[in-house]
């Protein structure tokens, strides 16, 4: 590649970053009308909690503004909210939007509670303590942001909401509940005015809905395609959610015909009815409505249909149904999705010209060999064997995925644990980490255990390949440590554009589900302890995909192809085919997985989505590196680097203190 070239990319992946975080700010801001800042305070529950706090300009104790409390699902963070809190803000809405604990920048809760509260805690929605003397919290910090906003001149105390995404809809239904209980003993206690999940069911305590007892408005946006509606509901598909007992508790009504989607209800009135007139209900509490957009269970989080349903709700409960000084049909928060996605792949793009220009120096030049062009396929034969060998090669991450991601939960804060083949522990602290670094070890053996075994009984015989002197593995240790070296500076100097938008615009790089963020302190001893697992991987990814997968006298555009399919192909397939079944029946082609014990897939089918994004971008980049170097070692290193701050960044810890 041209020093020119090189240069072109370098300028254009700083562009990426640069005007992919100023206007991912200014759409967050609303440009400029709303005043975006990180809070954080130590809660009654004894921990840390972080939130982003959406402020309108204008909002003044003289006219105290409506407010909305906004907590994510596990394993995200505050900002995948950004949706709820942009759409909301924007409408004159003061909006917080929590870290729930062990999750972003929020610690675990701790203290020491008596013999009644442990009794009576959790079941209640208040507090109760675990073996080891932490707090176990159901609301998960949402009940203290409640409050939190009590505190707040500009805010209106009599017209605060909670909206929640599937374990987030479940801690504001706790929260909720905690507030109400507690409210009984003390009228300065906070309670909110309507309560949204989304992306997750009624809750309900016995044969009577959780909130029964309290007025409270309560609604739900559930998608026609979420992966948990047996979990959540005890029906078989999204579909179905408007017939099941949980709709019929919390709306008191029979519901065995459905009630129907987005049509508003009053507690205990089957017949729907208007908007004013729903208004009226939610003046006593009263008001029942469940949406229905057609996505998933992720992509409710991230859906116009469903942004205009968060807003109607508000606007009729926390509004009095006045009309909106914006239509909720006007949004602006998916431009901030795409400008962050700018963001994120320009992180990507900017490591691979920084590689470049510094192995174009003389201390790092001297680790650079001449590259293997890949395999050799002099006849039919040998390409139909190629092409058998590529697809064999795609089944291990296929056939490996969902038993060893199992069911990754562990929430310490409200004593939930299940079963995972890798258990969370004192060293291995994220369940879904320990997924990852089973499916790591796992595909890593299989590959390099095939990729043995094809050059020992077939392409050794038949000259597909070469031997390992060509293949850049054997390095001097010292050219191995430069190559180490090197991935180090290219990562740290991709991570520091992070930290600077994170500084100066106030935004991490992300797009739906897909992001990364500046870690914690805590988070970076974390990152250490995984690093070595994903190590393993992605060395042996480098040395399989550009010796055996790449071919020899291919135009270089196919050979970046085959490498990104190759890394990516065996969980599309499984992606494909159980995504492609939930659209067309409603239920997933896989519903379980089958070890340590049978537990619903739903989680590790949507954490998927993160490996369909990050595979090929490491097969790419695993090329380009190799390309320029000719060792397997830049490649795997900054590769190991960069997926391991992706997988890592925005992921829950499930044990030890943050």
């Amino acid at each position: 590649m041209k020093k020119k070239t090189i240069r072109i990319l370098l300028a254009v992946s700083l562009c990426m970053v640069l005007i992919g975080s100023i206007v991912g700010g200014l759409i967050q801001t609303s440009f400029g009308t709303v005043d975006v800042q990180k809070v954080s305070w130590v809660t009654d529950d004894g921990a840390t909690l972080s939130a982003l706090l959406y402020v309108p300009k204008g909002a003044s104790a003289e006219e105290p503004l409506p407010a909305v409390v906004s907590c994510h699902g596990w394993n995200n963070t505050a900002e995948v909210q950004g949706m709820n809190c942009i759409e909301l803000s924007r409408r004159g809405y003061v909006v917080i939007a929590v870290d729930a604990y062990g999750h972003g920048d929020s610690t675990f809760p701790v203290g020491t509670m008596t013999d009644d509260d442990m009794a009576d805690g959790v079941e209640d929605g208040t507090v109760a303590t675990g073996a080891d003397g932490s707090a176990l919290v159901a609301d998960m910090g949402v009940y203290s942001a409640l409050q939190y906003l009590g505190t707040l001149p500009f805010v209106d105390t009599e017209n605060i909401g909670m909206v929640g995404h599937s374990m987030g809809g479940g801690t504001i239904q706790s929260a909720a509940l905690r507030a109400f209980k507690l409210h009984e003993e003390d009228p300065d206690v906070i309670v909110p005015k309507a309560v949204l999940p989304t992306s997750q069911s009624f809750t309900l305590d016995g044969d009577k809905g959780l909130l029964e007892d309290y007025p409270v408005n309560i609604g739900a946006v559930y998608g026609r395609w979420d992966e948990w509606a047996q979990a959540m509901w005890g029906v078989a598909k999204g579909l179905d959610v408007n017939k099941s007992e949980s709709t019929a508790t919390v709306f008191g009504f029979d519901v065995k015909d459905g009630i129907t989607y987005g049509a508003y209800y009053e507690y205990g009135l089957s017949e729907p009815i208007d908007r004013s007139e729903a208004a009226k209900a939610a003046q006593d509490g009263a008001f029942r409505v469940i949406y229905q957009p057609l996505r998933t269970h992720p992509g409710v989080h991230n859906d116009s249909a469903a942004a205009s349903y968060v807003v109607d709700f508000f606007g009729i409960t926390l509004k009095a149904g006045a009309e909106e000084s914006i239509d909720a049909g006007s949004q602006i928060w998916l431009w901030k999705d795409i400008f962050g996605m700018i963001s994120l792949l320009g992180f990507f793009l900017f490591m691979m010209p920084m590689a470049a220009i510094l192995l174009r120096t003389k201390f790092f030049g001297s680790i650079c060999r001449r590259p293997y062009e890949g395999s050799v396929l002099t006849g039919a034969k040998s390409k139909v064997v190629y092409a058998l060998l590529f697809l064999v090669g795609m089944v291990p991450a296929a056939l490996l995925f969902y038993p060893l991601m199992g069911y990754p939960i562990a929430i310490k804060a409200t004593g939930r644990y299940v079963g995972i083949p890798l258990p969370v522990n004192d060293y291995f602290q994220m369940p879904i980490m320990n997924g990852l670094v089973l499916f790591n070890l796992a595909c890593g053996a299989a590959a390099l255990l095939l990729f043995w075994l094809v050059y020992r009984f077939y392409s050794k015989k038949s000259g597909m390949a070469s031997g390992p002197d060509t293949w850049g593995i054997r390095l001097p240790i010292k050219d191995i440590g430069k190559a180490f070296l090197l991935g180090v500076i290219v990562f740290l100097s991709a991570y520091m554009l992070l930290v600077l938008a994170d500084f100066f615009f106030g935004v991490d790089f992300r797009f739906f589900t897909l992001s990364i963020k500046p870690l914690t302190p805590a988070k970076w001893l974390m990152y250490l302890k995984y690093l070595p697992f994903f190590a393993f991987f992605y060395l042996i990814n480098s040395l399989t995909l550009n010796v055996s997968t790449s071919l020899a006298g291919k135009r270089e555009w196919l050979n970046y192809t085959l490498c990104a399919l190759s890394n990516v192909g065996g969980v599309l397939v499984l992606h494909i085919l159980d995504y492609l079944c939930l659209y067309i029946t409603g239920v997933k082609m896989f519903l379980t997985t089958p070890w340590p014990a049978e537990q619903t897939s739903a989680l590790a089918g949507v954490l998927a989505w993160g490996l369909l994004f990050i595979l090929p971008i490491a097969g790419i980049m695993a090329r380009f590196f190799y390309k320029r170097s000719g060792n397997i070692w830049v490649g795997g290193f900054i590769n190991t680097f960069a997926v391991t701050l992706f997988a890592l960044s925005n992921t829950a810890v499930g044990i030890g203190m943050i």
